[in-house]
């Protein structure tokens, strides 16, 4: 108590206590919280102003986009121009080579990047993530005429794998047998044999596969079994994170009015989110 009362004294003596040096700290107070105040309402301003510029892959390694790499680029741009005008955000797109598309990120070239990176604890405590825009993960093929819907229904079920395929949900939980194969031509004989019940393969694949070798024999049943896909990563910056939430909000509403459905019939290209059932909630 005497510490605090020294201290109070020696203040007393540098900073007199009276009506001017009480009016000018008061003055001073409402100063700061004035600039304060003034400093946070620009923020939005120049979140809003801010030209976010955006690089990507043009060849989106590592993915397998069946040749499809060129209408995948136009896709982005034709969709990331559509939101940007919606939501009143400034966006530039770039190309870069896939060997230096993080490297920038993290140079701070450029603020964020299109990429097929799925978040996970140790990437999220360096990058913002967007809603995935363009799932490419695995869905369920089942001949023309099957009545199975849905990958809980593969219950002691034959499903044939890609052998070296990258599965991020747990395929374990499932009560079906896996057979892995290193020729999915194989797989779609087998499964045409009725050797066995279902083929999981990324969607781009499988919709190649259906369309172009087999027509009318095979259908797809599910949605994109888990979230890999193409997403807005950036730096965790207060910028970043404006416009992730722009972008996710504007994605949101072209999924709603049905531009994102007209999107992907312009270019040709399937609608993932529109394919049979969703994902089990229990993924």
């Amino acid at each position: 108590m005497s510490k605090i009362q020294d201290l109070l004294g020696h203040v007393k003596k540098t900073i007199p206590i009276n009506k001017i040096s009480v009016t000018l700290m008061v003055i001073c107070s409402l100063l700061l919280i004035w600039g304060g105040v003034r400093a946070c309402s620009k923020a939005p301003l120049m979140a809003r102003t801010h030209l976010y510029v955006i690089a990507r892959d043009p060849t989106w390694y590592p993915l397998n986009l069946m040749g499809k790499d060129k209408t995948v680029l136009a896709f982005t741009s034709d969709l990331l121009s559509t939101i940007a005008k919606r939501r009143d955000v400034r966006i530039e797109l770039i190309n870069v080579s896939s060997n230096y598309l993080f490297e920038g990120l993290n140079e701070k070239d450029y603020g964020s990047v299109i990429s097929s990176l799925t978040p996970n604890p140790l990437n999220n405590q360096y990058y913002n993530f967007s809603n995935p825009f363009f799932f490419v993960g695995p869905v369920l093929i089942v001949p023309a005429d099957s009545d199975i819907d849905s990958l809980t229904a593969m219950h002691n079920r034959v499903i044939g794998v890609r052998r070296d395929a990258n599965v991020n949900f747990n395929i374990t939980k499932y009560d079906a047998y896996y057979k892995p194969y290193d020729s999915m031509t194989m797989a779609f004989e087998d499964l045409y044999r009725d050797r066995i019940d279902g083929i999981i393969l990324p969607v781009l694949q499988a919709y190649t596969y259906i369309d172009t070798f087999h027509k009318g024999r095979f259908k797809v049943v599910t949605s994109p079994l888990d979230d890999q896909g193409l997403r807005l990563v950036s730096r965790q910056t207060y910028l970043s994170e404006f416009l992730i939430e722009e972008f996710n909000a504007g994605f949101q509403e072209l999924i709603d009015d049905g531009t994102y459905q007209a999107l992907c019939n312009k270019w040709g290209l399937i609608n993932p989110l529109s394919i049979g059932n969703k994902r089990d909630s229990s993924q």
